[in-house]
């Protein structure tokens, strides 16, 4: 629970089928804190590690694809700079 950082969006599962989606809050020795919306509220709620089955991240980056996207827009856009240079050096 250390390495996930306060305010990151977690999807939590717990022992009692229960799931409960929201932000990282704050960490103790033996639970950590939930905010979430319930009933148009939002609730901050304390989670025993000792209640919890997993944890996970909603929001971890990029996508692969777009990582992949981004790449070759920035190589794509590198070629054109040199290509313009090359073009100004000759004239």
């Amino acid at each position: 629970m250390v390495l996930i950082p306060a305010g990151a969006v977690i999807e939590v599962k717990l022992k009692d089928k229960r799931k409960v989606l929201g932000r990282m809050g704050e960490v103790s020795a033996d639970s950590f804190r939930v905010q979430h919306a319930q009933g148009g509220k939002v609730i901050d709620e304390a989670i025993a590690f000792a209640d919890v089955k997993s944890v996970r991240t909603r929001n971890p980056g990029m996508s692969s694809a777009s990582k992949i996207a981004l790449g070759v827009a920035a190589g794509a856009g590198a070629t054109i700079l040199i290509l313009v240079g090359i073009a100004l050096a000759l004239s």
